[in-house]
């Protein structure tokens, strides 16, 4: 089973106040190996270019920010690392990505097939705060290029087999493809879904805590208990989605939501459903404004130590 999203972005965003050992990135050297490692995993490759120049500012630059421990972390989970000569063979692999021969020090990105995906020159490899910002941005380019080649197509065909679905739902929660909510929750107007895969769908939507992904799980909780315990798996900020529903006329959206936020934020004790039958109109208030502060206070928390490398 895949490990939860707030697990999989916590060991992405570790800080060096946090750690206390660095690892530096772990190079392969055979480019043969590497990719074929990379179609194994399903990951895109990160091609370190080498340099010919030794002990230069720009390179021990370089090689700090590669022992950065967010950029250590970013490396492991999302790329195949491989260290490319320029030796003739490599000029030829380098030729056929569109990529510069005439110098080195830079990082090339690559499709488990070998296709282009983009590039970082040396100046910001150099930077560990730009550095991770920009591989997060190629990880970005590479899992949506990944959903409407490969993903999309088969979950909005009604031909695909009921494994080929599930396989792409997991590969979405995996590679968190947030451009995937729509045709993910698209999914649930199949009348015909099994229960293994609507468990799927909406674990799915839970990783992902879209805008639409929240309503789809929102929309489908009164008449279904596996939906709402997946709303209970949202993100802090797939909570602060749920705060217009406070206003809701309808009763069971009103508590079903108001129950996911209180347990996604950590807010304490929720109250009963008779609570809100009370007469006590000050109470209820004051309770509405306690978890509206929390959602939103947790989600701001949340959105700043996560959100920039989703």
């Amino acid at each position: 089973m895949l490990r939860s999203l707030m697990i999989v972005i916590a060991g992405l965003c570790l800080t060096a106040s946090a750690v206390a050992q660095t690892q530096p990135i772990q190079w392969i050297s055979n480019v043969n190996q590497g990719v074929s490692k990379a179609k194994r995993d399903g990951l895109p490759i990160m091609f370190y270019v080498a340099g010919s120049s030794k002990g230069d500012d720009l390179k021990d630059a370089q090689q700090a920010a590669f022992r950065d421990p967010l950029v250590g972390s970013l490396a492991r989970a999302r790329f195949v690392t491989i260290r490319i000569s320029r030796s003739t063979q490599n000029k030829q692999i380098l030729e056929q990505l569109g990529a510069p021969t005439e110098f080195g020090n830079y990082l090339l990105f690559a499709t488990p097939r070998m296709e282009m995906i983009g590039s970082i020159p040396p100046g910001q490899v150099a930077d560990a705060g730009t550095l991770a910002r920009q591989m997060t941005a190629m990880f970005r380019k590479f899992r949506k290029q990944l959903f409407e080649r490969e993903l999309k197509p088969k979950l909005e065909s009604k031909e695909t087999p009921v494994n080929e679905i599930t396989k792409a739902l997991k590969t979405i929660e995996k590679y968190l493809i947030l451009e995937a909510d729509e045709s993910v929750a698209g999914l649930l107007k199949n009348g015909g879904l099994s229960a293994n895969v609507k468990k799927q769908v909406y674990g799915t939507l839970a990783t992902l805590s879209t805008s639409k992904s929240v309503k789809a799980l929102l929309e489908a909780a009164p008449s279904d208990k596996l939906a709402q315990r997946s709303l209970g798996r949202c993100t802090p900020g797939g909570a602060e989605e749920l705060l217009p529903a406070l206003d809701s006329e309808n009763d069971d959206e009103f508590v079903i939501a108001y129950e996911a936020m209180v347990k996604i934020c950590k807010l304490g004790k929720k109250k009963s459903r008779g609570f809100w039958n009370g007469k006590n109109e000050r109470l209820i208030y004051d309770e509405l404004d306690r978890v509206d502060q929390g959602v939103r206070k947790a989600s701001q928390r949340w959105k700043e130590k996560y959100e920039a490398y989703r």
